[in-house]
């Protein structure tokens, strides 16, 4: 186990730790879940974590220029672009790009700008034969070289070889097509680390995506995504839960030495140290009625089995059900009812084991203080069954939440308890005549980590971390 004595905040932590929960498992857990390390990252200077970084626009003027046009992110998935021809749109601090199959075997990502007066080549994605546009009708083949310029005899100082569309790096993972506009970026798989190791069992080239549902948040994009790098929330925020689920027994998982990733394992099918021998066990069975219940079926827990037992074994049939007959009866306790999740920075958070989840923020327009987050239900594909075609994304209006996005079924409700504390943090930033956020040490230890990267970015001597 690792050592915490360096950190004075974890000598009364409450038991039983995840590493335990794991080793009374019915069924062996993978390796990777076995690691236990935090390093210990200290204060932000000058002990607190600066509001403004919130909501200042020279904050996120800086964010744009020297974080957002360095770093490795998520655009889309492989199977939204499956024809040559194929494209996306992604767009970030006032950046579009063109995410298109432009071969069978081949993904580029162009700017999306004509290069002629600056128009929007593709307001939206879709299928193409070329890249047309609407301006003048300079056009591009889809490997970004010029194919047409009208009037071409006003361009004799055009030169077709320099006219090609600027490009983003472009690689893939699990399913998942990358972008990131700094040329000189390292590559995609060293920017990554351990993470494809850690997700080889789970296997996110063969999902599909069953559900994406976008909020916009009044919020920082910080903000939103700070309120899932923690989990001793949920006493407050999530009190229906707390009979079955080890918020303050959570496993924080950061490394000084792996700047892009950390991880958090919240163990479920076990009580809240809050709660801890007030509870039956029936009753930590009745508060997983979310995951493990269909409408109002009834939850017994059988003679000789514990609750983590039994949602684990619910959510093994479960599963097989939902693949058309997969195979999890050797799939681990925890792959089935943990909340295991992975933050890759800077704006995603990936779900490991088989909860099928992933979150995007990213600001939204020019405002600090607006952000859109973004839900995926990133399910197995079925087996031996045709694989449903990827869901578009479905905006929700002004005023509508997540619970009003009936894809996302029980879980919109719940998500809904985090965004309505959104708002109010971001009011209180600008209300409060405090310099700063104090973070704690262990519990909050992804959320230094998060910023300790951010920094990296932002004010580091090119892009290494400040010491």
């Amino acid at each position: 186990m690792a050592d915490f004595l360096d950190v004075p905040s974890l000598m009364g932590r409450p038991g039983p730790s995840v590493e335990e929960i794991l080793s009374r498992d019915t069924h062996p857990v993978p390796a990777p879940l076995r690691e236990d390390r935090n390093d210990y990252l200290g204060d932000p200077p000058p002990g607190d974590l600066e509001r403004e970084r919130y909501y200042s626009l020279e904050f996120q003027r800086l964010e744009a220029e020297r974080m957002w046009s360095r770093t490795w992110q998520i655009a889309c998935r492989l199977e939204e672009i499956p024809r040559v021809g194929d494209h996306f749109i992604y767009e970030i601090a006032g950046k579009s790009l063109i995410v298109v199959r432009s071969q069978p075997t081949e993904i580029k990502a162009f700017y999306n700008a004509c290069l002629h007066r600056g128009r929007i080549l593709r307001e939206t994605g879709g299928h193409v034969a070329n890249f047309r546009c609407k301006f003048h009708g300079f056009a591009w083949h889809l490997d970004g070289k010029l194919s047409f310029v009208p009037c071409r005899w006003d361009f004799p100082h055009l030169k077709d070889e320099e006219f090609s569309l600027p490009e983003a790096q472009v690689a893939t993972w699990g399913g998942f097509v990358f972008v990131n506009m700094d040329p000189a970026a390292i590559p995609l798989d060293e920017y990554l680390s351990d993470i494809p190791a850690h997700f080889r069992e789970w296997d996110y080239e063969h999902r599909y995506k069953a559900a994406h549902v976008g909020v916009i948040v009044k919020a920082n994009w910080k903000v939103a995504a700070e309120a899932f790098l923690e989990t001793w929330h949920v006493l407050a925020t999530h009190p229906q839960i707390i009979a079955s689920t080890g918020d303050a027994n959570s496993q924080y998982y950061v490394r000084k030495d792996r700047p892009h990733y950390s991880r958090l394992i919240i163990p479920v099918g076990v009580p809240s140290p809050f709660v801890a021998g007030r509870v039956t066990d029936q009753q930590i069975v009745d508060s997983m009625r979310m995951q493990l219940a269909r409408g109002d079926e009834e939850l017994k827990l059988p003679p000789g089995m514990t609750p983590r037992q039994f949602a684990a074994e619910v959510m093994r049939g479960r599963m097989s059900e939902y693949t058309n007959g997969g195979d999890f009866s050797n799939v681990s306790d925890s792959e089935m009812v943990d909340v295991i999740v992975y933050f890759l920075f800077p704006n995603v958070m990936l779900w490991g084991g088989y909860a099928n989840l992933f979150y995007r923020w990213r600001p939204w327009g020019d405002d600090p203080e607006q952000s859109l987050m973004e839900v995926m239900l990133l399910p197995p594909a079925p087996e031996n069954a045709p694989t449903p075609p990827p869901a578009q994304l479905h905006l929700m209006e002004p005023g509508q939440s997540f619970a009003d996005a009936e894809e996302l079924g029980k879980l919109g409700a719940f998500l809904d308890q985090d965004f309505n504390n959104m708002a109010w943090i971001q009011k209180g930033l600008r209300a409060t005549n405090k310099p700063g956020l104090t973070l704690a040490h262990y519990q909050e230890s992804q959320l230094r980590h998060f910023h300790r990267t951010l920094e990296m970015y932002l004010f580091g001597e090119n892009g290494l971390p400040i010491k």
